[in-house]
This record gives C-alpha cells, structure tokens and sequence, in this order.
C-alpha cells in the first residue's frame, strides 16, 4: 500500500511541476462587421492596384505611338524644329550678354 501511493506519489510529481502553462480553451470569435470592412479595404486596394497597371499600360503605348511618331516623322521636320530652338538659344544667349552687362553698368555706377 505505501510502494503504491509512493508509486503514485513520484509519477504525480512531475505533472504538477511541469514547466508548461495548463492548456487553454480558445475560442474564435466571429466579428462580422470587422469582417465586412477588412473585405471592403481589400476591394478598395484591389482596385488601386488595377487602375494603376491601367495606368502603367496607359502610358505605355502612349510612348509607344510617340516612338512611332517620331519614326514616322519626315527629316525635313525635323529642321524645322531644329531652326526655332537655336534661334531660342541664341537669344538666350544675348539676354544672359545683357543681364550680365546691366549689372557691370550698375557696379559701376554704385561706385
């Protein structure tokens, strides 16, 4: 009788100084309203991500048709944008002449 509540005794022990927490019941809890916003949020950005790569092919085969534009564009074209922007730098050029001349006119003049 006391080889077996000895028995009892040692194979007991070890369970209540078990370094383990005691197991928990966990429930899950349902909250159906978060539910139906977190579902929204994802439609939303869903959404997002679609207009975006939209957008992305949008752009794309606007460059594309620009690149095809450019290709198509005959060479006498060109030197007539050519013509206009070298005039503009040019005068470009003259305008910084005289900005630079007004100030060394004013310099002299304060002194």
């Amino acid at each position: 009788m006391i080889r077996r509540s000895l028995r009892a005794a040692l194979v007991a022990t070890p369970l209540l100084v078990s370094p383990f927490a005691p197991a928990v019941a966990q429930y899950v809890v349902y909250d159906p309203s978060n539910y139906a916003q977190n579902l929204l949020q994802g439609a939303r950005a869903l959404q997002q991500v679609t207009n975006q790569i939209t957008s992305l092919q949008n752009e794309a085969q606007m460059l594309i048709n620009q690149a095809r534009n450019l290709v198509n564009l005959p060479y006498s074209s060109i030197n007539a944008f050519q013509q206009p922007a070298q005039r503009t730098q040019k005068l470009l050029g003259q305008a910084q002449k005289i900005a630079y001349d007004v100030s060394a006119i004013d310099q002299a003049f304060q002194s």
